[in-house]
């Protein structure tokens, strides 16, 4: 994907009560965000905003790539929810 000049990515990422996941945010196949998303400890589904500055890889050609880890140490693994991405 082409990008502009100040190009971002934003995105909802979220987790059930009591459960995590890592979230890893790649361009071409550089690692620019890597983040734990765990829910909260009372009931329902916690929303976290994500935003990945992308400005390396402005008006340049860039593969993005999103990842869910689910197995992450010491964490109970969850569904990983997303929402709202958004490339600017």
């Amino acid at each position: 994907m082409l990008l502009g000049a100040t190009p971002s990515l934003e995105l909802q990422v979220g987790s059930d009560a009591g459960r995590a996941w890592e979230l890893n945010v790649y361009a071409d196949n550089k690692l620019l965000e890597k983040r734990v998303i765990e829910g909260g400890t009372e009931g329902g589904r916690r929303w976290h905003e994500i935003k990945v500055d992308l400005a390396e890889f402005a008006n340049r050609t860039t593969h993005l790539r999103l990842y869910q880890r689910v197995l992450v140490p010491n964490r109970v693994a969850g569904n990983a929810w997303w929402k709202s991405i958004r490339l600017n």
